[in-house]
């Protein structure tokens, strides 16, 4: 494992790279130090490292790596439920395990040879993700349906591909580059790092099923074992850049004026302390920063870390809270990204997610858990329009189990379904 080879003093130059970024402070040293480690057992699995690896060495990799993917893959899940445990939402580590085992199980389909089923798995199993979480997270409702039924279409062209290959490849390959240049996730440090891995995985399906086409009709393209590292290697490598913008993304964000001028730091925008990119509207109104530091807007506290977002006006009408945050007198979860707090103004919440059980306008409001992603909303008039109930409830003749959902008019009238 430390033979001083060529490989061994390439991965001592990439931990050096590593450890030199740290010393500047930026995030994305992990990176480099990681891929050090990982430098020889890559190219060994890619078949890259003839002449640097002997027999043992193999049979050791080979293990080593099996136990190293179970002991990560049972470690994520004790730190999922250990968030469920703590009333909080494990989002983050279920991406893992979905990363995990599915690089895992389209790598073992591809060392097979059958790149035509690996990238029309790929479509298929993306698409059924897409239907159900947009099914899950929009309730059911008009939008979310819309989205499930795009999601099922997707998934279609999954089972298109098995016979044509080259046109699916084409239909995919596109969807993903208008998806990347209209949401700009060629921004590096910009784009959401997300987003940016599952477009590497559809373009990972288009190359495995144009590969595969041209294999069939004998091209001259190669053998299936060199497709295979060529695929391989341009997932990796849009993996790569995605977890490079992340980093960069980490380091010290960019501040823009209203004047486009760009600004290293913190600084105060309009009464706010912001640390990330600042985003303005046409009219030079603030329209979005994330906090520096814990700060007051109209009164309401809010902490370090949380995304503001304001109208053309100046209203308030968005927020990700970094941590839980009391609003209004209610205990409203906050996870960076995780919970989206809607506002009509600063003192108006529109909808929030609780952190934990509360009595509202007399009705008992469940917090939130996973499964049920139950939010609730308000009406203008700060009165009580919607939530999933803690434990049963009954309101004049009408009685309620827990985990019903419950709606009210403006006026506090019970809105019953027809």
């Amino acid at each position: 494992m430390f033979k001083r080879d060529r490989i061994f003093w390439w991965a001592s130059g990439i931990f050096a790279l590593g450890v030199v970024l740290a010393i500047m402070e930026y995030e994305m040293a992990l990176i480099f130090i990681v891929g050090a480690y990982l430098l020889r057992p890559t190219l060994h699995v890619f078949d890259l490292a003839k002449g640097f690896e002997d027999e043992r060495q193999i049979l050791n990799h080979s293990r080593s790596g099996n136990i190293a993917f179970i002991v990560v893959m049972l470690t994520v899940v004790g730190l999922a439920l250990t968030r469920i445990a703590n009333g909080e939402a494990p989002d983050d580590f279920y991406l893992i395990l979905v990363f995990g085992i599915a690089a895992r199980a389209f790598t073992g389909l591809l060392l097979h040879g059958d790149l035509r089923k690996t990238g029309s798995l790929i479509i298929i199993i993306l698409g059924l993700v897409f239907a159900v979480f947009g099914l899950a997270s929009a309730r059911f409702s008009y939008q979310g349906l819309l989205v499930g039924l795009g999601g099922l279409v997707f998934s279609s062209l999954g089972f298109l591909a098995r016979k044509y290959p080259r046109v699916i490849s084409s239909i995919i390959a596109l969807i993903a580059v208008i998806f990347i240049i209209n949401n700009e996730l060629y921004r590096i440090g910009e784009a959401k790092t997300g987003m940016l891995i599952v477009m590497a995985f559809i373009l990972f399906a288009s190359s495995c099923l144009f590969l595969s086409s041209r294999l069939d009709s004998d091209s001259g393209l190669g053998s299936k074992k060199t497709a295979m590292k060529f695929i391989v290697g341009a997932g990796s490598a849009m993996v790569l850049f995605a977890l490079i913008s992340l980093g960069i993304k980490a380091h010290k964000p960019v501040i823009k004026t209203a004047g486009g001028e760009i600004i290293t730091g913190p600084i105060e925008v309009q009464g706010l302390s912001c640390e990330a990119s600042a985003k303005y509207h046409p009219n030079g109104q603030l329209r979005s920063c994330i906090l520096a530091r814990d700060d007051t807007l109209s009164g309401q506290p809010f902490p370090k870390g949380t995304r503001l977002a304001f109208t053309e006006k100046g209203d308030l009408w968005r927020c990700y809270l970094s941590k839980d945050t009391e609003i209004q007198g209610y205990l409203c979860r906050g996870e960076a990204d995780g919970f989206r707090t809607l506002f009509y103004s600063v003192g108006k919440p529109k909808r929030i997610w609780l952190a934990r059980d509360e009595i509202i306008d007399n009705v008992p409001c469940a917090r939130y858990r996973y499964f049920s992603r139950n939010d609730v909303t308000f009406h203008e008039n700060r009165r009580l329009q919607s939530c999933k109930l803690s434990e049963d409830f009954t309101i004049g003749e009408q009685t309620f189990k827990k985990g019903d959902d419950i709606e009210f008019d403006d006026q506090g009238n019970l809105v019953l379904d027809e």
